[in-house]
């Protein structure tokens, strides 16, 4: 491949045939160099990943009720240089049944806590385990003073240097409650409901560091870094009724009928700042933004949504059996959703 540095230096490459002896030389000294370079860039990148996992639970209940509440934590660090995640969570569940009623309820909240690397852009020369492959063996990791050989064209150190010039975390934190009731009025007739929550927050933080190379090719105002926070917020709920009718007649005659009602919405927003300017004593935090101002351009970038829908429905199911052996199943179901026009 001529775009090979060891092709380039080659004495059998024809473009070095007119080369001065001082030329060749050169080359050759260069070209023993190379040989003596062979950096494994996936070693580089990567690690023996690790993980670990606690539980801790309890149940327990009577001939009517039962409980259950569990903990667990679990821990990662990935096989990727500096990616990690940790998560906490809590379970708790009860239900009871009588010769009526039967109730039931469900909760679980969970924390999780993440530190992730370039990998957004799939196999960009950003991302280590594409850098891990792409990065040329006879490129070295570190210069002679002990610093990141970084510059134009150096995958591997470009990559590696963004690893500790760079952070990409997201905590989020997540919590669901439901509950279902259903009660036998007669021995035919009977109602229920259930309800549903289910809430999410999910927090990111980004930044580059200034002074880096990351930030000096990244387009900002100089080489001053930036630092944004990304918050988005999920509520959704749902209610649903339900009343049922079963009866057998003349002995052949099976019917059964179910009526429904179901109501969901749901809530969303977020909101999301980057700042520029970074304060080399103020990193990870929006105390380092440098105020933006039309002569230093060092405008922050802002942006959000906020958006609702619901949805709202009538069904009736039921089925007939004549004789256990023919069997009719029938269904209809009204629905309006806000995400419709009203025609």
């Amino acid at each position: 491949d001529n775009g090979l540095l060891g092709w380039v230096l080659s004495p059998l490459n024809p473009n070095n045939v007119g080369a001065s002896p001082d030329q060749l030389a050169a080359n050759a000294k260069a070209l023993d160099s190379l040989r003596n370079i062979n950096t494994d860039w996936q070693g580089v990148f990567m690690r023996n990943g690790n993980f670990m996992s606690h539980d801790l639970n309890l149940a327990g209940g009577t001939e009517t009720s039962r409980f259950y509440v569990g903990a667990g934590y679990y821990a990662e660090d990935g096989i990727g240089v500096r990616s990690s995640l940790k998560r906490y969570t809590f379970r708790a569940n009860f239900d009871s049944r009588t010769d009526k009623l039967t109730f039931s309820a469900n909760s679980g909240v969970g924390y999780t806590k993440s530190s992730f690397i370039e990998s957004e852009n799939g196999v960009a020369l950003a991302n280590p385990f594409a850098a891990a492959y792409l990065a040329l063996p006879y490129d070295v990791l570190f210069k002679a003073d002990g610093t990141t050989a970084v510059g134009p064209g150096k995958t591997g150190a470009n990559a590696y240097d963004r690893l500790f010039h760079t952070t990409q975390l997201s905590n989020q934190i997540k919590g669901n409650l439901s509950s279902t009731l259903n009660y036998d009025i007669t021995r035919n007739v009977s109602i229920g409901g259930f309800a549903g929550l289910d809430y999410r927050q999910t927090v990111t933080e980004r930044a580059v560091y200034p002074g880096s190379y990351a930030a000096s090719t990244a387009g900002f105002p100089g080489n001053t870094g930036s630092y944004g926070n990304g918050y988005n917020n999920s509520f959704e709920y749902i209610v649903r009724g339900n009343a049922g009718y079963k009866n057998t007649f003349a002995d052949d005659h099976d019917v059964n009928l179910r009526f429904v009602s179901e109501y969901s919405r749901s809530y969303f927003k977020g909101f999301n700042y980057a700042g520029y300017g970074i304060n080399e004593k103020l990193l990870n935090t929006p105390a380092g933004i440098t105020p933006g101002t039309v002569n230093n351009r060092l405008i922050p970038a802002v942006g959000g949504f906020k958006s609702e829908r619901a949805l709202f429905a009538l069904m009736v199911l039921g089925d007939y059996t004549y004789k256990g052996k023919y069997i009719l199943n029938f269904s209809v179901r009204r629905d309006g959703a806000s995400v419709l026009p009203p025609d």
